[in-house]
């Protein structure tokens, strides 16, 4: 019998927000993803990826959404289950 393959990001994030940029929340989030996304990230991430751009937006988005105005750093770890 084959086992299902799940592939994985976990991506840890900052939020930032008051007056002097002094409150700082850290977060993460677990996604499954498909093999094309996961071998983009495998292969790692530049500046000017279309990748790069896609995570950082959604981070953006997340950010604003919690109550942040600012995205601070982040960092993604890849895993495979199965």
């Amino acid at each position: 019998m084959k086992k299902n393959i799940i592939r994985k990001v976990h991506i840890t994030y900052k939020m930032i927000r008051g007056a002097n940029d002094n409150e700082v929340a850290e977060t993460c989030v677990d996604l499954p993803i498909s093999q094309e996304r996961y071998d983009e990230l495998a292969a790692g991430l530049r500046g000017d990826s279309e990748v790069w751009s896609s995570v950082r937006d959604a981070l953006l988005s997340l950010t604003y959404l919690q109550g942040y105005n600012k995205l601070g750093a982040w960092s993604i770890e890849l895993e495979i289950d199965g």
